[in-house]
């Protein structure tokens, strides 16, 4: 069957048994998926970000470009370790010093009147901040802290630093950001400190979400956010703080804290009064949904998706496979390490495993042909390699975005999947992911 309203290019010659386009934002009956608790959000198509019930697909929109699906996101679990991540002026949870931070100044990213707009006072030769608070965490956890940050529209402060610090003066990462331009302008760390990245993300209405991922020896670091005068500081002093002459009126907005144990951000985890986890993404065709499309000796599945998981993690992160509900017996594409990965296990060993060195956020268009002795796998219009003397698996279910256990999770979009009930020519292959 193939699905309704999907469109096919000009340049394909097979017609898919199975398709499935997530960029149109609605989810085929066949497809099933998984995610307890209503802690998870998607940007919507209006460009805001929104709460998604539990179970239901989070189809992720553009916050630039407003209505421009960008497929179905699916994530690991994660845990957001701040409290009143939406009010960054709330005196309960947040310290400002040498500062004023005020509550309900402006719209945010979710499109509520929630923004906090922080303005420094005229202390000369001090740091002026807003926005910290101690998370609890283990010695050395790789923690990204990610943030929302829009320069003021009057006496705006064009520059903001990120920092994480411990409980030595020694102990801090930093990153200056740029909220005009848009870039990381200077990144620093303590000798207690480790730096990892660092990065600043157009959004929609003017704010940029920005990230900073690193490390201190110590349990339980500090967050917050400084505001600068420049966006190169000479030096940075004990606990990463900056110091200048403040004005009495420059500010900049603030929204939407997450810190999050992890290599890098992932989507937006609101809390109030406690941490909030959000689970993981499960989706999954079985039973007849399965194998009402499915060749048991022969098919090509082709997707396109894109992961945020840094080059540098080795960790897998799956695309979408056929398997048998277990790890010993699977045809996959997925990205492990720095490479994209097309690899079939049958009986528990690995037959067939051809990779090719990826960049992470870049959309892939990947194809993998699989048939006893006659395997290829092609990723963006060539030919990453092929196998003649491997067994094509038995298996029972399709799996979108992680392996069946639902571990190996893509952190990613998935925006099309074609399925096609036989093993496609190379020169097919190539043509389909291009």
């Amino acid at each position: 069957m193939i699905t309704p309203g999907y469109s096919l290019s000009a340049t394909e010659r097979v017609l898919p048994r199975m398709a499935l386009d997530f960029t149109t934002a609605s989810l085929d009956s066949r497809v099933t998926v998984t995610r307890a608790l209503n802690t998870a959000t998607r940007v919507n198509s209006s460009g805001n970000i929104e709460i998604v019930n539990a179970n239901l697909p989070r189809f992720d929109f553009s916050p630039t470009s407003i209505g421009t699906c960008r497929g179905l996101l699916i994530e690991e679990s994660r845990a957001n370790l701040v409290l009143s991540s939406g009010d960054l002026s709330n005196a309960t949870y947040w310290v400002a010093q040498r500062a004023t931070a005020v509550g309900a100044s402006g719209t945010a990213p979710d499109g509520t009147n929630s923004a906090t707009l922080a303005t420094e006072d005229t202390t000369a030769s001090n740091n002026h901040l807003f926005g910290r608070q101690s998370v609890t965490a283990a010695a050395g956890a790789t923690i990204t802290k990610s943030v929302f940050l829009k320069n003021g529209l009057t006496n705006g402060r064009r520059y903001a630093i990120l920092t994480m610090i411990g409980a030595t003066n020694v102990e801090w990462v930093v990153a200056v950001v740029d909220l005009v331009a848009g870039v990381v302008t200077s990144t620093s760390n303590g000798t207690s400190g480790t730096y990892v990245s660092s990065s600043i993300t157009s959004w929609n209405n003017g704010w940029w979400r920005c990230t900073l991922t690193g490390s201190i020896t110590g349990t339980n670091p500090n967050v917050r956010i400084q505001l600068s005068n420049t966006g190169t500081p000479a030096s940075f002093g004990g606990f990463g703080i900056y110091t200048y002459n403040g004005d009495g009126v420059s500010n900049l907005y603030g929204w939407g804290m997450n810190v999050e144990v992890g290599a890098f951000a992932t989507s937006y985890i609101p809390t109030t009064t406690t941490s909030l986890t959000r689970n993981a993404d499960y989706v999954s065709m079985t039973g007849a949904n399965f194998s009402d499309w499915f060749n048991a000796s022969e098919g090509t599945l082709v997707v396109e998706a894109s992961t945020f998981k840094p080059t540098t993690s080795s960790s897998s992160a799956v695309v979408a496979e056929v398997n048998d509900g277990t790890l010993s017996n699977r045809n996959t594409m997925q990205y492990q390490s720095n490479l994209a990965n097309a690899r079939t296990v049958t009986a528990g060993s690995i037959v067939v495993n051809l990779t090719q060195a990826y960049v992470a956020n870049a959309t892939d268009k990947l194809a993998y042909a699989f048939k006893t002795n006659n395997f290829a796998f092609a990723r963006n219009g060539s030919i990453v390699g092929s196998s003649v003397s491997a067994t094509n698996p038995t298996v029972d279910r399709l799996t979108i975005g992680s392996f069946s256990a639902n571990t190996a999770p893509l952190n990613g979009y998935v925006k099309t999947l074609r399925y096609y009930s036989i093993r496609l020519t190379n020169a097919e292959l190539q043509a389909f992911s291009t």
